[in-house]
């Protein structure tokens, strides 16, 4: 009778045959150890490639586009500490040496100390690629998303095909500094469909998910509308926010091959958080994106929308299946301040606590630079 859950037979062996199975394994190990140590050196290099490089293209932009001394110090400043910061806090810490050329570290600490003497004890308020999006709105001001898309290609390009100081390329997919999805809202006339006002954001633009947690709960705490901050605390629980009609919000993804961006419709959490006139619409499907709620860059362009613009401010809410309304901007902000204010604070604390970030008397200092624009 055949017992199947009976132990085998043992075969017979040789016993001066040596049993390889340890070795095996043991080897095994060392071999996916240092594949591992392998992975995380590139993964460094690549970081203090993409550094050195956004910096010396950010300048560069600067320069082309005849910024004067006090833009070009405050959006420089700005880019440096955060740059400076994302290296501190990466595991093992890259100095703010690392990421420049020996010949060019005297002579940027020189223009712009204050990166250098902060940047382990003051915390940034956007990514670099937020802060390279924001100056490419204001000096360009562009009419339309479309010609917009075309300079940002341009940049994108000049980054990937620079090379550093040691003649390195970085590869566009290791490139850890570009932000993958740029989103365009904008509120329209009711009557004419003109447009009257208009924002940009980029997704969260840096290399780890640590590090992304931590930008996505400085900005719920310290940078977003309050509304947008409650909805990515609320990870797509509970009712959505909702938009006025005349809001709309246009996604764009960059497409590496293709050297362009191609517009997308809204992610699952993006669909679950927000009630607007996604263009194109959501398309349903059964499995939910990986990244983190607030990685989007449609919660930047809502957050900026919202900050400048009064009336939409005002009209923002919360209302059930029947389009009754159950909570307005005020119930909307006075949620997360009960609910979610001090659980984050902690959160993000223990995160930055963990990655050897200074505080200070326990305090949260923001880098503010030299000149404000």
């Amino acid at each position: 009778m055949d017992r199947r859950d009976s132990e085998p037979e043992p075969m017979e062996t040789d016993q001066n045959t040596p049993d390889n199975t340890y070795n095996d394994n043991a080897e095994e190990k060392r071999q996916k150890k240092k594949q591992i140590r392998h992975n995380k050196e590139k993964q460094r290099e690549n970081i203090m490639t993409s550094g050195n490089l956004f910096i010396i293209t950010f300048k560069n932009l600067l320069q082309n586009s005849n910024a004067q001394k006090e833009v070009m110090c405050h959006y420089m400043e700005r880019v440096l500490h955060s740059i400076f910061f994302f290296g501190n806090i990466y595991s093992p810490p890259i100095s703010p040496d690392n990421f420049l050329p020996d010949q060019r570290t005297e002579k940027f600490k020189d223009v712009f100390p204050k990166p250098f003497s902060e940047y382990n004890t003051h915390l940034p308020r956007y990514t670099p690629y937020s802060i390279l999006l924001e100056y490419m709105t204001e000096s360009l001001k562009p009419e339309n998303p479309d010609a917009f898309l075309k300079k940002l290609v341009a940049v994108n390009e000049s980054l990937w095909k620079s090379f550093d100081e040691e003649g390195n390329q970085p590869i566009a997919n290791d490139f850890t500094l570009t932000a993958s999805v740029v989103t365009y809202c904008c509120v329209k006339d009711s009557k004419d469909a003109k447009v009257l006002k208009k924002a940009y954001g980029s997704s969260m633009s840096c290399k780890g998910k640590t590090e992304r947690r931590i930008m996505i709960a400085l900005s719920t705490l310290h940078v977003w509308d309050r509304v947008i901050s409650y909805a990515v605390c609320r990870q797509g629980n509970g009712l959505p926010i909702t938009f006025p009609e005349q809001v709309h919000c246009n996604a764009y993804s960059f497409i590496t091959k293709r050297g362009g961006y191609e517009e997308i419709p809204p992610c699952t959490k993006c669909n679950k958080m927000y009630i607007v006139k996604f263009n194109p619409e959501h398309q349903a499907h059964n499995k939910e994106e990986r990244w983190l709620y607030g990685n989007c860059a449609e919660n930047e362009a809502f957050s900026k929308l919202l900050q400048t613009h009064k009336d939409v401010k005002i009209e923002i809410c919360i209302r059930d299946d029947d389009g009754k309304k159950l909570m307005n901007r005020e119930d909307i902000e006075k949620k997360f301040k009960e609910d979610y204010e001090d659980k984050m604070q902690r959160e993000v604390k223990q995160l930055l606590t963990s990655r050897k970030f200074k505080f200070t008397s326990g305090e949260w200092k923001f880098f503010t630079p030299s000149y404000f624009v």
